[in-house]
C-alpha cells in the first residue's frame, strides 16, 4: 500500500501500525499455508487454509454456533453451513444441548487433526527459532500481547 499520497494528492501519514497489521496478516497466511501443506502430506486432504482457519476458532470441548460466530465475526448461518460441511467430512459432530441449542464438538478424527496440526506447528516453532535469536519467538509473542493490551487502554 502506498504511503505517500492518494490520487487526489492527499498526503498519507506513515503508520507502523499499518505495517504491523499487513506483516502479521502475511505471516499468518504463510504459516497457515505451510501447516495445510504439511497436513496434506499426512493425508488430511480437506485441511485447506480456509478449513484450518475455521476449525482453529473452535474449542476442543463444547462449542455453540453463536459463540463461534462472535469470535470470528461472521453470521450464525455461515457457521451452520461450515459446521454441516465439516460434519460431512467427519471432523465435527452436532449433538442436542439444552433447549434449542446444538453442541458442536470435534469427532475423534477432528481431534486427531488438531493434535497433528499442533505437532506441525511445534516443528514450525523450531524452524522459526533457528532463524531468530534465542527466545526471539517468545519475545515477539510478549510484544504482540503488550500491543494488544495497549489497545484496551
Amino acid at each position: 500500500m502506498s504511503t505517500r499520497f492518494t490520487r487526489q494528492g492527499v498526503p498519507l501519514v506513515e503508520s507502523r501500525t499499518l505495517a504491523l497489521v499487513q506483516t502479521a496478516r502475511k505471516l499468518s497466511d504463510r504459516i497457515v499455508a505451510q501447516l495445510a501443506e504439511q497436513l496434506l502430506q499426512l493425508g488430511y486432504n480437506e485441511a485447506t487454509p480456509t478449513a484450518l482457519n475455521f476449525l482453529s476458532a473452535l474449542e476442543c470441548g463444547d462449542n455453540h454456533a453463536a459463540e463461534i460466530a462472535r469470535s470470528i465475526g461472521v453470521s450464525r448461518q455461515f457457521v451452520a453451513r461450515q459446521v454441516n460441511h465439516y460434519c460431512k467430512l467427519g471432523y465435527l459432530q452436532q449433538t442436542p444441548g439444552r433447549g434449542k441449542q446444538i453442541i458442536i464438538s470435534f469427532t475423534d478424527r477432528g481431534e486427531q487433526l488438531m493434535a497433528d496440526a499442533r505437532q506441525v506447528l511445534a516443528k514450525i516453532d523450531k524452524k522459526i527459532a533457528l532463524g531468530t535469536v534465542t527466545n526471539g519467538l517468545d519475545e515477539c509473542l510478549q510484544w504482540l500481547q503488550q500491543i494488544d493490551a495497549a489497545l484496551d487502554e
